[in-house]
């Protein structure tokens, strides 16, 4: 079996090579089914590179039906999740829908299982932690049209904390009384009012998200004042959006919803996570200038995420096409023929452009 090779000895895990992994989770938790979803944070230079590293996203619901469909959901379903977070609206349906085959589906995280991934984690009847697991805050961020632009980039709109603009009106409260300033037209002249009401309707969901899991996930019921208290918690009081909540700090928050991996599961689940960090190298920086090299353009295809369990496996997919270009000092100026592209010069910095040719969940055909 792949699980007695040591994974300091092999370095990367097809399909076919993970599945031991599944199974040997499965009889450890007493037959319950697994369900794997990994949200990749794999590093890249340039930062952001499409489809390098994935967020919680509302595109993995149809993924997920497929794989709950062909699972024998009477056992139960474990989802082990990793992700650094996402869209804030893709939490609702995904639980309900995992509870449509398991009312009281359970949580496994190996390790990050952040903002949208904790949000999800509050909706599992029970969330089972490592010592290196890890939960986060549930302040969310948001951008639409509205928001300011960023600098760089003047395409996308800056995202707008909600934790932020809120202590901004706390600000207020704190010094109002001895100062002239008018706060809110203070805040209006960089902010567009739209995107504060954006501000203030994210925020409203993201309590009546939390408190609805919460109070639907199977377990013992709390009075609405102990829902608050955990809400607001895990939304207001870390301060900090990359605050890592440990399983003690969980437990102290959650109560009995947070239990604690015993050794030999917290072996399995590293063990699994190790796995999916050798095969996709998601702790090695991505260097685009060390694939592309001298080459006018280079045809890529990436895995961002994953997808699966014992019967079915599907990553996320993007390919694409990068060029490089040399950038030109300031005032000069290159003739270049009609039809032609411009050359690499030697010495001169370059810029990318990446075109992407297509991005979306695919059947999994790695090792095949």
């Amino acid at each position: 079996m792949t699980t007695s090779t040591s994974i300091s000895e092999q370095r990367s895990f097809n399909y076919e090579q993970r599945k031991p992994f599944f199974a040997e989770l499965s009889k450890m938790r007493g037959g319950r089914i697994p369900i794997i979803f990994f949200n990749f944070d794999r590093a890249s230079q340039p930062p952001n590179i499409p489809g390098i590293a994935t967020m919680f996203a509302s595109d993995t619901k149809e993924v997920l039906f497929r794989l709950l469909k062909e699972a024998d959901a009477k056992k139960g379903i474990d989802l082990v999740l990793y992700t650094r977070g996402g869209d804030t609206n893709a939490v609702w349906p995904l639980v309900t829908l995992i509870r449509e085959f398991d009312p009281t589906f359970q949580v496994l995280a190996p390790f990050r299982c952040h903002s949208s991934g904790t949000l999800l984690a509050l909706g599992a009847h029970k969330i089972l932690m490592t010592r290196m697991s890890e939960l986060s805050p549930i302040d969310a961020t948001t951008a639409n049209q509205f928001n300011p632009r960023e600098e760089t980039n003047p395409g996308s709109p800056k995202g707008i904390s909600v934790e932020d603009v809120r202590a901004f009106f706390e600000l207020r409260k704190e010094y109002s009384q001895s100062s002239n300033v008018d706060y809110l037209e203070l805040l209006t002249k960089t902010v567009h009012p739209l995107a504060l009401g954006n501000v203030q309707r994210v925020y409203l969901l993201v309590q009546n998200l939390a408190s609805s899991l919460l109070d639907s996930n199977g377990g013992k019921k709390k009075p609405p004042s102990e829902l608050k208290k955990i809400v607001d918690k895990l939304a207001s009081e870390f301060y900090s959006h990359v605050h890592a909540i440990s399983r003690k700090e969980a437990k102290e928050i959650l109560g009995d919803q947070v239990e604690y991996a015993d050794s030999e599961l917290e072996i399995c689940l590293d063990r699994l996570l190790r796995a999916y960090e050798l095969t996709f190298k998601i702790r090695e920086q991505y260097i685009l200038k060390q694939e592309i090299k001298n080459s006018p353009s280079l045809d890529v295809s990436y895995v961002g995420a994953v997808f699966e369990s014992e019967t079915r496996s599907y990553v996320f997919n993007t390919k694409g096409t990068w060029s490089q270009i040399s950038k030109f000092p300031a005032g000069v100026q290159l003739n270049v023929p009609a039809g032609s592209t411009l050359p690499l010069i030697p010495g001169l910095p370059v810029d990318f452009h990446f075109e992407i040719q297509y991005q979306d969940w695919v059947h999994n055909q790695e090792g095949e």
